[in-house]
């Protein structure tokens, strides 16, 4: 609350955010930048929320939707759209891992109270990206595409951006980073990590958020936000990089 107390509030005739890409680390350290993201969903309402993470130390391969009823958090219960779940695992290169979900892995569940702080009640669609190759993220995509036929879905992307460099080359490298996300084509930004010209732990998140955007039709990328450890909680000399960027609906002609 008092994180999302911080940021300015946002223009009520300003569009309503259907993708984000949002840090996930310890909250003193990445809150103040996730924040910015969360807030633009206050006094919006969706039919769920998908929220897209990764397996840091991947033990499993592909994609996993969880089978999950609800999950608990200090603030409370969230009910899992279970169609949703439904939905997705009956998508090719989609399926179910218990261990996936099991293993410790914070990049979802860091996400979900600033969720119910920001939406109250909501519907998780909860997803996590094991090892993946291109086509993995691609089949994501795909699905997601379809999901979002058949409702009103907030899709929240989990990564931090670069890691451990002194504060001025962070600065640097990250720059990069979220300049080819919110300019470039998911093909583009999947070959600067291939060439390893760009960096974040989340490849698999960002890229399937790209190729979602395109496969939905929203050109509108916008970044809301950019600080590093050594800005909100850390020293300067090893620091990790974060970003909020938001996605909006194209505008009406």
């Amino acid at each position: 609350v008092r994180l999302l107390e911080q940021v300015p509030a946002p223009d009520p005739s300003a569009p309503k955010p259907r993708i984000l890409i949002l840090p996930h680390a310890g909250y003193p350290y990445s809150g103040p930048v996730a924040a910015y993201g969360f807030r633009q969903l206050q006094g919006r309402t969706y039919d769920a929320v998908v929220v897209v993470g990764f397996l840091h130390r991947p033990t499993v391969s592909g994609i996993s939707v969880d089978d999950a009823e609800v999950y608990q958090t200090p603030l409370g219960t969230i009910a899992v759209d279970r169609e949703a779940v439904d939905r997705l695992q009956q998508e090719p290169g989609i399926g179910y891992t218990e261990s996936a979900h099991t293993s410790g892995e914070h990049s979802l569940e860091v996400m979900l109270p600033f969720l119910q702080v920001a939406l109250g009640e909501f519907r998780l669609v909860p997803v996590l990206i094991g090892a993946s190759r291109t086509r993995d993220v691609e089949a994501l995509a795909q699905a997601l595409a379809e999901l979002a036929r058949h409702g009103d879905y907030l899709f929240v992307f989990s990564t931090d951006l670069s890691h451990y460099h002194p504060y001025d080359d962070a600065v640097s490298r990250d720059r990069r980073t979220v300049n080819a996300i919110v300019s470039e084509t998911a093909q583009a930004v999947d070959r600067l990590f291939q060439s390893q010209n760009v960096e974040a732990c989340g490849y698999g998140t960002i890229v399937t958020s790209l190729l979602l955007a395109q496969r939905l039709g929203y050109p509108q990328r916008r970044l809301l936000r950019y600080a590093n450890s050594g800005d909100t909680a850390g020293e300067k000399s090893r620091v990790v990089g974060y970003a909020a960027i938001a996605m909006y609906d194209r505008p009406p002609a």
